[in-house]
Protein backbone atom coordinates (compact mmCIF):
# COMPACT_ATOMS: atom_id res chain seq x y z
CA UNK A 1 0.00 0.00 0.00
CA UNK A 2 1.12 3.53 -0.87
CA UNK A 3 1.85 5.08 2.45
CA UNK A 4 1.68 8.71 1.48
CA UNK A 5 -2.08 7.91 0.80
CA UNK A 6 -2.81 5.84 4.40
CA UNK A 7 -4.70 2.90 5.76
CA UNK A 8 -8.49 2.86 4.80
CA UNK A 9 -10.51 1.47 7.63
CA UNK A 10 -14.28 2.21 9.47
CA UNK A 11 -13.64 4.08 12.34
CA UNK A 12 -16.25 5.82 14.97
CA UNK A 13 -15.17 9.70 15.00
CA UNK A 14 -16.29 11.93 17.23
CA UNK A 15 -15.53 15.64 17.62
CA UNK A 16 -16.13 18.07 20.52
CA UNK A 17 -16.33 21.98 20.64
CA UNK A 18 -16.68 24.34 23.90
CA UNK A 19 -19.18 26.47 23.12
CA UNK A 20 -19.08 30.21 23.34
CA UNK A 21 -15.17 29.60 24.02
CA UNK A 22 -14.07 32.86 21.89
CA UNK A 23 -16.03 35.11 23.75
CA UNK A 24 -14.07 34.36 27.07
CA UNK A 25 -11.04 36.54 28.18
CA UNK A 26 -7.66 35.17 27.65
CA UNK A 27 -7.14 34.30 31.56
CA UNK A 28 -11.08 32.50 31.71
CA UNK A 29 -9.64 30.96 28.63
CA UNK A 30 -6.97 29.06 29.90
CA UNK A 31 -8.49 28.13 33.31
CA UNK A 32 -11.54 26.61 31.90
CA UNK A 33 -9.67 24.60 28.64
CA UNK A 34 -7.51 23.02 31.06
CA UNK A 35 -10.18 21.86 33.19
CA UNK A 36 -12.70 20.83 30.25
CA UNK A 37 -9.82 18.79 28.91
CA UNK A 38 -9.36 17.32 32.52
CA UNK A 39 -12.41 15.92 32.42
CA UNK A 40 -12.93 15.04 28.81
CA UNK A 41 -9.89 13.21 28.40
CA UNK A 42 -10.13 10.50 31.11
CA UNK A 43 -13.71 9.71 29.75
CA UNK A 44 -12.49 9.39 26.48
CA UNK A 45 -9.80 6.22 28.03
CA UNK A 46 -12.23 4.61 29.61
CA UNK A 47 -14.87 4.55 26.53
CA UNK A 48 -11.87 3.36 24.63
CA UNK A 49 -11.59 6.41 22.62
CA UNK A 50 -7.84 7.16 20.92
CA UNK A 51 -7.48 11.02 21.12
CA UNK A 52 -6.74 12.05 17.31
CA UNK A 53 -5.75 15.83 18.25
CA UNK A 54 -6.87 19.11 19.69
CA UNK A 55 -7.56 21.89 17.42
CA UNK A 56 -7.95 25.02 19.89
CA UNK A 57 -10.90 23.93 22.05
CA UNK A 58 -11.93 21.06 19.90
CA UNK A 59 -11.11 17.02 20.79
CA UNK A 60 -10.85 15.00 17.39
CA UNK A 61 -11.22 11.44 18.96
CA UNK A 62 -11.44 8.08 17.31
CA UNK A 63 -13.18 5.22 18.91
CA UNK A 64 -13.71 1.58 17.29
CA UNK A 65 -17.15 1.09 18.83
CA UNK A 66 -20.34 3.68 17.94
CA UNK A 67 -21.77 2.23 21.24
CA UNK A 68 -18.87 3.16 23.06
CA UNK A 69 -18.97 6.69 21.23
CA UNK A 70 -22.11 7.52 22.44
CA UNK A 71 -21.74 5.82 26.06
CA UNK A 72 -18.86 8.31 26.23
CA UNK A 73 -20.52 11.37 24.98
CA UNK A 74 -23.07 10.47 27.68
CA UNK A 75 -20.89 10.31 30.25
CA UNK A 76 -19.16 13.73 29.04
CA UNK A 77 -22.07 16.02 29.25
CA UNK A 78 -23.25 14.44 32.51
CA UNK A 79 -19.99 15.35 34.11
CA UNK A 80 -19.48 18.82 32.77
CA UNK A 81 -23.58 18.87 33.99
CA UNK A 82 -22.99 18.02 37.40
CA UNK A 83 -19.52 20.49 37.55
CA UNK A 84 -21.48 23.33 35.80
CA UNK A 85 -24.67 22.73 38.72
CA UNK A 86 -21.64 23.32 41.60
CA UNK A 87 -19.65 26.36 40.12
CA UNK A 88 -20.39 29.83 40.34
CA UNK A 89 -17.64 30.33 37.73
CA UNK A 90 -18.31 30.18 34.36
CA UNK A 91 -19.54 27.03 32.52
CA UNK A 92 -18.54 24.60 30.64
CA UNK A 93 -20.49 24.06 27.70
CA UNK A 94 -19.79 21.38 24.93
CA UNK A 95 -21.12 20.23 21.59
CA UNK A 96 -20.29 16.64 20.71
CA UNK A 97 -20.62 15.65 17.19
CA UNK A 98 -20.43 11.43 16.39
CA UNK A 99 -20.31 9.78 12.84
CA UNK A 100 -19.15 6.48 11.83
CA UNK A 101 -17.83 5.20 7.95
CA UNK A 102 -14.27 4.94 6.09
CA UNK A 103 -11.14 6.41 7.50
CA UNK A 104 -8.13 7.53 6.32
CA UNK A 105 -5.39 6.92 8.83
CA UNK A 106 -1.66 8.18 7.93
CA UNK A 107 0.93 9.10 10.51
CA UNK A 108 -1.71 8.91 13.38
CA UNK A 109 -3.92 11.30 12.12
CA UNK A 110 -7.65 11.08 10.13
CA UNK A 111 -8.86 12.00 7.30
CA UNK A 112 -11.27 11.65 4.69
CA UNK A 113 -15.13 11.80 4.60
CA UNK A 114 -16.18 10.89 7.11
CA UNK A 115 -14.00 12.98 9.35
CA UNK A 116 -15.81 16.09 7.55
CA UNK A 117 -18.94 14.80 8.37
CA UNK A 118 -18.19 14.54 11.86
CA UNK A 119 -16.75 17.99 11.90
CA UNK A 120 -20.00 19.71 10.65
CA UNK A 121 -22.76 17.36 12.54
CA UNK A 122 -21.22 18.92 15.93
CA UNK A 123 -21.82 22.61 14.83
CA UNK A 124 -25.76 21.42 14.77
CA UNK A 125 -25.74 19.95 18.33
CA UNK A 126 -27.34 22.07 20.88
CA UNK A 127 -24.96 23.62 23.78
CA UNK A 128 -24.58 20.12 26.27
CA UNK A 129 -26.08 18.21 23.68
CA UNK A 130 -25.04 15.32 21.46
CA UNK A 131 -25.81 15.25 17.91
CA UNK A 132 -25.51 11.92 16.07
CA UNK A 133 -25.85 10.44 12.29
CA UNK A 134 -27.92 7.84 11.07
CA UNK A 135 -25.00 5.58 10.76
CA UNK A 136 -24.32 5.80 14.56
CA UNK A 137 -28.13 5.66 14.91
CA UNK A 138 -27.95 2.30 13.32
CA UNK A 139 -25.89 1.03 15.45
CA UNK A 140 -26.88 2.23 18.90
CA UNK A 141 -30.83 2.59 18.90
CA UNK A 142 -31.33 -1.22 20.26
CA UNK A 143 -28.14 -1.00 22.38
CA UNK A 144 -28.59 1.63 25.00
CA UNK A 145 -30.96 2.85 27.31
CA UNK A 146 -30.93 6.56 26.12
CA UNK A 147 -33.37 8.52 24.51
CA UNK A 148 -32.70 9.34 20.96
CA UNK A 149 -34.89 11.80 18.81
CA UNK A 150 -35.11 12.39 14.99
CA UNK A 151 -33.92 15.52 14.14
CA UNK A 152 -34.73 17.27 10.93
CA UNK A 153 -32.67 16.65 7.60
CA UNK A 154 -29.70 19.03 7.62
CA UNK A 155 -28.01 20.64 4.70
CA UNK A 156 -24.72 20.05 4.94
CA UNK A 157 -21.56 21.64 2.91
CA UNK A 158 -20.49 19.43 -0.17
CA UNK A 159 -23.18 17.08 0.53
CA UNK A 160 -25.39 16.56 -2.25
CA UNK A 161 -28.77 15.40 -0.22
CA UNK A 162 -30.13 16.47 3.06
CA UNK A 163 -28.64 14.37 5.87
CA UNK A 164 -30.46 12.53 8.74
CA UNK A 165 -29.51 12.99 12.44
CA UNK A 166 -30.50 12.69 15.52
CA UNK A 167 -29.98 13.97 19.18
CA UNK A 168 -29.39 12.25 22.28
CA UNK A 169 -32.10 13.14 24.19
CA UNK A 170 -30.16 15.25 27.57
CA UNK A 171 -30.78 13.12 30.90
CA UNK A 172 -28.33 14.86 32.72
CA UNK A 173 -28.98 18.69 33.10
CA UNK A 174 -32.83 18.35 35.07
CA UNK A 175 -32.90 17.45 38.40
CA UNK A 176 -36.29 16.69 40.43
CA UNK A 177 -36.72 15.97 44.07
CA UNK A 178 -35.63 13.33 46.08
CA UNK A 179 -37.16 10.10 46.06
CA UNK A 180 -39.03 9.00 48.78
CA UNK A 181 -39.87 6.68 51.04
CA UNK A 182 -43.67 6.03 50.00
CA UNK A 183 -44.62 6.22 46.44
CA UNK A 184 -44.89 9.00 43.91
CA UNK A 185 -42.17 9.81 41.18
CA UNK A 186 -41.26 7.86 37.96
CA UNK A 187 -42.16 4.25 37.41
CA UNK A 188 -40.00 1.06 36.97
CA UNK A 189 -40.67 1.14 33.42
CA UNK A 190 -39.33 4.97 32.70
CA UNK A 191 -36.39 3.97 34.74
CA UNK A 192 -35.52 0.81 33.44
CA UNK A 193 -37.47 0.39 30.26
CA UNK A 194 -35.44 -2.83 28.45
CA UNK A 195 -35.61 -5.03 31.67
CA UNK A 196 -37.21 -7.52 30.07
CA UNK A 197 -35.03 -7.60 27.29
CA UNK A 198 -32.70 -9.57 30.15
CA UNK A 199 -32.47 -13.10 29.66
CA UNK A 200 -31.52 -14.50 33.33
CA UNK A 201 -31.35 -17.75 34.53
CA UNK A 202 -33.75 -19.68 37.05
CA UNK A 203 -33.63 -22.34 39.67
CA UNK A 204 -36.17 -25.39 39.54
CA UNK A 205 -36.37 -25.63 43.53
CA UNK A 206 -37.04 -29.55 43.16
CA UNK A 207 -33.96 -29.78 41.86
CA UNK A 208 -31.24 -30.53 43.62
CA UNK A 209 -28.79 -28.12 44.59
CA UNK A 210 -25.73 -29.28 42.86
CA UNK A 211 -27.63 -28.09 39.05
CA UNK A 212 -28.79 -24.48 40.77
CA UNK A 213 -24.67 -24.22 42.22
CA UNK A 214 -23.62 -25.06 38.64
CA UNK A 215 -25.84 -21.93 37.06
CA UNK A 216 -24.81 -19.35 40.20
CA UNK A 217 -21.29 -20.72 38.78
CA UNK A 218 -22.27 -19.22 35.29
CA UNK A 219 -24.23 -16.87 35.61
CA UNK A 220 -24.75 -12.86 35.68
CA UNK A 221 -26.43 -12.04 38.72
CA UNK A 222 -26.06 -13.54 42.32
CA UNK A 223 -29.41 -14.33 42.61
CA UNK A 224 -31.38 -17.05 41.32
CA UNK A 225 -35.33 -16.96 41.41
CA UNK A 226 -36.56 -19.98 42.28
CA UNK A 227 -39.85 -21.10 39.57
CA UNK A 228 -40.91 -24.28 40.65
CA UNK A 229 -41.37 -25.99 44.13
CA UNK A 230 -42.01 -22.67 46.22
CA UNK A 231 -44.69 -20.36 46.45
CA UNK A 232 -45.27 -16.57 47.03
CA UNK A 233 -45.20 -15.13 50.35
CA UNK A 234 -46.03 -11.46 52.51
CA UNK A 235 -44.12 -10.00 54.57
CA UNK A 236 -46.26 -9.38 57.32
CA UNK A 237 -44.27 -6.07 58.00
CA UNK A 238 -44.53 -3.69 55.17
CA UNK A 239 -47.38 -6.13 52.82
CA UNK A 240 -44.07 -6.91 50.17
CA UNK A 241 -44.77 -10.11 47.99
CA UNK A 242 -41.88 -11.84 48.61
CA UNK A 243 -40.41 -14.69 45.98
CA UNK A 244 -38.15 -17.37 46.23
CA UNK A 245 -34.73 -17.25 45.00
CA UNK A 246 -31.19 -19.23 45.68
CA UNK A 247 -27.78 -17.04 45.63
CA UNK A 248 -24.44 -18.01 46.29
CA UNK A 249 -24.22 -16.73 49.54
CA UNK A 250 -27.00 -18.47 50.96
CA UNK A 251 -25.26 -21.24 50.14
CA UNK A 252 -22.17 -20.98 52.13
CA UNK A 253 -24.59 -19.63 55.12
CA UNK A 254 -26.04 -23.58 54.77
CA UNK A 255 -22.83 -25.37 53.61
CA UNK A 256 -21.18 -23.82 57.21
CA UNK A 257 -24.22 -25.56 58.95
CA UNK A 258 -23.45 -28.82 57.76
CA UNK A 259 -21.13 -31.70 58.75
CA UNK A 260 -18.32 -32.57 56.72
CA UNK A 261 -19.65 -36.10 56.36
CA UNK A 262 -22.76 -34.61 55.12
CA UNK A 263 -21.32 -32.32 52.44
CA UNK A 264 -22.26 -35.09 49.45
CA UNK A 265 -25.82 -34.97 50.70
CA UNK A 266 -25.41 -31.02 50.98
CA UNK A 267 -25.35 -31.36 47.13
CA UNK A 268 -28.21 -33.50 46.26
CA UNK A 269 -30.91 -31.38 48.54
CA UNK A 270 -33.50 -29.96 46.84
CA UNK A 271 -32.83 -25.53 46.42
CA UNK A 272 -35.77 -24.76 47.70
CA UNK A 273 -34.66 -26.02 50.89
CA UNK A 274 -31.93 -22.73 50.94
CA UNK A 275 -34.19 -20.54 49.22
CA UNK A 276 -34.20 -16.65 50.52
CA UNK A 277 -36.93 -14.71 50.02
CA UNK A 278 -36.30 -11.45 47.44
CA UNK A 279 -38.89 -8.65 46.90
CA UNK A 280 -41.53 -8.77 44.39
CA UNK A 281 -43.12 -5.62 42.58
CA UNK A 282 -44.88 -4.88 39.21
CA UNK A 283 -43.10 -3.09 36.21
CA UNK A 284 -45.91 -0.19 36.52
CA UNK A 285 -44.80 0.60 40.19
CA UNK A 286 -42.91 3.78 41.40
CA UNK A 287 -39.53 3.15 41.28
CA UNK A 288 -39.40 3.73 45.07
CA UNK A 289 -41.23 -0.40 45.80
CA UNK A 290 -37.83 -1.40 43.69
CA UNK A 291 -35.72 0.59 46.57
CA UNK A 292 -37.92 -0.71 49.39
CA UNK A 293 -37.83 -3.94 48.22
CA UNK A 294 -34.18 -4.39 47.79
CA UNK A 295 -34.00 -2.58 51.67
CA UNK A 296 -36.82 -4.97 53.25
CA UNK A 297 -34.73 -8.11 51.97
CA UNK A 298 -31.35 -6.81 52.03
CA UNK A 299 -30.38 -8.02 48.84
CA UNK A 300 -29.76 -6.47 45.89
CA UNK A 301 -32.27 -8.09 43.67
CA UNK A 302 -35.94 -8.30 43.63
CA UNK A 303 -38.40 -9.51 40.83
CA UNK A 304 -40.32 -7.25 38.82
CA UNK A 305 -43.33 -8.78 36.92
CA UNK A 306 -45.86 -7.25 33.90
CA UNK A 307 -48.32 -9.69 32.96
CA UNK A 308 -47.27 -13.06 32.06
CA UNK A 309 -43.52 -11.98 32.09
CA UNK A 310 -41.06 -11.76 34.58
CA UNK A 311 -37.30 -11.15 34.91
CA UNK A 312 -35.04 -10.40 38.36
CA UNK A 313 -33.68 -7.11 38.06
CA UNK A 314 -30.49 -6.11 39.90
CA UNK A 315 -28.49 -3.44 41.51
CA UNK A 316 -26.24 -3.24 38.24
CA UNK A 317 -29.10 -2.61 36.34
CA UNK A 318 -29.94 0.87 38.31
CA UNK A 319 -26.28 1.39 37.73
CA UNK A 320 -27.02 2.01 34.34
CA UNK A 321 -30.12 4.78 35.29
CA UNK A 322 -27.05 6.24 37.04
CA UNK A 323 -24.66 6.50 34.47
CA UNK A 324 -27.58 8.01 32.50
CA UNK A 325 -28.35 10.05 34.52
CA UNK A 326 -31.70 8.69 34.96
CA UNK A 327 -30.84 8.90 38.59
CA UNK A 328 -28.63 11.72 40.24
CA UNK A 329 -26.91 12.38 43.73
CA UNK A 330 -25.02 15.25 44.86
CA UNK A 331 -23.07 12.83 46.80
CA UNK A 332 -19.40 11.90 47.11
CA UNK A 333 -17.10 8.88 47.44
CA UNK A 334 -16.02 9.60 50.58
CA UNK A 335 -19.33 9.70 52.08
CA UNK A 336 -21.16 6.28 51.15
CA UNK A 337 -18.24 3.90 51.02
CA UNK A 338 -16.99 0.93 53.36
CA UNK A 339 -14.15 -0.32 55.28
CA UNK A 340 -12.67 -3.42 54.10
CA UNK A 341 -12.26 -6.42 55.21
CA UNK A 342 -8.85 -8.11 54.23
CA UNK A 343 -7.57 -12.15 54.36
CA UNK A 344 -4.08 -13.88 54.10
CA UNK A 345 -3.91 -15.47 50.79
CA UNK A 346 -2.51 -18.58 53.01
CA UNK A 347 -5.66 -18.33 54.65
CA UNK A 348 -7.98 -21.71 54.16
CA UNK A 349 -10.69 -20.93 52.46
CA UNK A 350 -12.92 -22.47 55.04
CA UNK A 351 -11.71 -19.56 57.27
CA UNK A 352 -12.84 -17.04 53.94
CA UNK A 353 -16.13 -18.23 54.67
CA UNK A 354 -16.46 -18.08 57.73
CA UNK A 355 -15.11 -14.26 57.10
CA UNK A 356 -17.78 -13.41 55.27
CA UNK A 357 -20.36 -14.67 57.29
CA UNK A 358 -19.18 -13.25 60.21
CA UNK A 359 -18.48 -9.75 58.62
CA UNK A 360 -21.83 -10.16 56.47
CA UNK A 361 -19.51 -9.19 53.50
CA UNK A 362 -19.09 -10.64 49.64
CA UNK A 363 -15.57 -9.61 48.93
CA UNK A 364 -12.68 -9.80 50.88
CA UNK A 365 -9.60 -7.93 49.96
CA UNK A 366 -5.65 -9.57 49.60
CA UNK A 367 -3.16 -8.58 51.89
CA UNK A 368 -0.48 -7.81 50.22
CA UNK A 369 -2.26 -7.13 47.03
CA UNK A 370 -3.51 -3.68 46.82
CA UNK A 371 -7.55 -3.55 44.97
CA UNK A 372 -7.20 -7.27 44.60
CA UNK A 373 -9.81 -9.42 46.48
CA UNK A 374 -11.78 -12.59 46.18
CA UNK A 375 -16.10 -12.61 46.17
CA UNK A 376 -18.82 -15.26 47.33
CA UNK A 377 -18.70 -15.91 43.91
CA UNK A 378 -14.94 -17.00 43.59
CA UNK A 379 -15.79 -19.37 46.40
CA UNK A 380 -18.80 -20.96 43.80
CA UNK A 381 -16.58 -21.43 41.44
CA UNK A 382 -14.28 -23.24 43.43
CA UNK A 383 -16.81 -25.62 45.10
CA UNK A 384 -18.56 -26.41 41.70
CA UNK A 385 -15.94 -27.49 39.49
CA UNK A 386 -15.86 -30.65 38.02
CA UNK A 387 -12.45 -31.68 39.85
CA UNK A 388 -14.20 -30.17 43.54
CA UNK A 389 -17.93 -32.04 42.56
CA UNK A 390 -15.58 -35.57 42.03
CA UNK A 391 -13.65 -34.95 45.25
CA UNK A 392 -16.80 -34.29 47.54
CA UNK A 393 -18.02 -37.28 46.23
CA UNK A 394 -15.41 -39.76 47.55
CA UNK A 395 -13.77 -37.52 50.43
CA UNK A 396 -16.40 -35.09 51.62
CA UNK A 397 -14.44 -33.91 54.28
CA UNK A 398 -12.23 -32.63 51.74
CA UNK A 399 -14.37 -30.71 49.58
CA UNK A 400 -12.68 -27.03 50.33
CA UNK A 401 -9.47 -28.12 51.99
CA UNK A 402 -7.51 -25.84 49.95
CA UNK A 403 -5.79 -22.14 50.60
CA UNK A 404 -7.46 -18.75 49.66
CA UNK A 405 -4.39 -18.25 46.95
CA UNK A 406 -6.13 -21.25 44.55
CA UNK A 407 -9.11 -18.75 44.46
CA UNK A 408 -10.34 -16.76 41.08
CA UNK A 409 -9.79 -12.90 41.99
CA UNK A 410 -10.69 -9.50 40.90
CA UNK A 411 -9.20 -6.19 41.42
CA UNK A 412 -11.30 -3.01 42.13
CA UNK A 413 -10.43 -0.02 39.90
CA UNK A 414 -9.65 2.86 42.43
CA UNK A 415 -11.63 6.31 42.47
CA UNK A 416 -11.22 9.77 43.79
CA UNK A 417 -13.06 10.23 47.53
CA UNK A 418 -14.14 13.53 46.06
CA UNK A 419 -15.89 11.91 42.98
CA UNK A 420 -19.70 11.87 42.35
CA UNK A 421 -21.68 9.06 42.70
CA UNK A 422 -22.78 9.31 39.13
CA UNK A 423 -19.08 9.30 37.66
CA UNK A 424 -18.39 6.30 40.14
CA UNK A 425 -21.03 4.68 38.62
CA UNK A 426 -19.52 5.21 35.10
CA UNK A 427 -16.68 3.36 36.61
CA UNK A 428 -17.93 0.40 38.64
CA UNK A 429 -17.77 -2.32 35.73
CA UNK A 430 -20.25 -4.86 34.21
CA UNK A 431 -19.07 -7.83 36.42
CA UNK A 432 -21.45 -9.19 39.54
CA UNK A 433 -19.15 -8.21 41.55
CA UNK A 434 -17.45 -5.57 40.49
CA UNK A 435 -16.67 -2.76 43.10
CA UNK A 436 -14.63 0.48 43.27
CA UNK A 437 -12.12 1.70 46.13
CA UNK A 438 -11.41 4.84 46.97
CA UNK A 439 -7.55 6.41 47.58
CA UNK A 440 -8.13 6.37 51.06
CA UNK A 441 -9.06 2.66 50.83
CA UNK A 442 -13.14 2.66 51.17
CA UNK A 443 -14.83 -0.08 48.85
CA UNK A 444 -17.95 1.12 47.04
CA UNK A 445 -20.19 -1.15 45.98
CA UNK A 446 -23.48 -1.05 43.94
CA UNK A 447 -25.43 -1.00 47.44
CA UNK A 448 -22.83 1.99 48.69
CA UNK A 449 -24.14 4.13 45.21
CA UNK A 450 -27.52 3.57 45.00
CA UNK A 451 -29.03 2.18 48.61
CA UNK A 452 -26.92 4.66 50.73
CA UNK A 453 -27.72 7.84 48.67
CA UNK A 454 -31.56 6.64 48.63
CA UNK A 455 -31.70 5.99 52.39
CA UNK A 456 -30.41 9.41 53.31
CA UNK A 457 -32.77 11.11 51.11
CA UNK A 458 -30.19 12.37 48.42
CA UNK A 459 -31.43 10.11 45.39
CA UNK A 460 -33.51 12.38 42.55
CA UNK A 461 -34.48 11.45 39.33
CA UNK A 462 -32.65 13.34 36.71
CA UNK A 463 -33.19 14.44 33.01
CA UNK A 464 -36.62 13.75 31.49
CA UNK A 465 -37.47 11.54 35.05
CA UNK A 466 -37.51 15.11 36.80
CA UNK A 467 -40.44 16.14 35.17
CA UNK A 468 -42.55 13.22 36.33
Amino acid sequence: MDQSVGEQRIGVIMFTDIVGYTLLSEATTMKLLEEHRGILRPAFARHGGREVKTIGDAFLVEFASAVNAVRCAVEIQSLLAERNASQTTESIQVRIGIHVGEVIHRERDVYGYTVNMASRIVSLAEPGGICISKQVYDFVWNELDVQIAKMAPAELKNVKVPTELYRVVSSWKARGKPLGRKGGGPTISSILPGVFKLCRPTADGNSPLIHAGLVLNSSEVHILPVTKGIGLRRDGRTGLVLHGGIGGYSFLEKFMKTRPKDYYGLLRTPSKKIAVWIGSVDFGDPIVDLFRAFEVTRFGAAMVNDRDMHTVVTLADLVGAMRNRLLVSEMRVEQVGSQSVSISHDAEVKEAIRMMLKHRVRRLFLQGRPGAFISSRSLIEFMFTPERLRLVRRRPDEWCAAKVSVLSTRTAKVVAPGASLNEAAWMIGEEADDCLVSEGGLVVSRWDLLMKPWTLGRLSPGGAMAEI
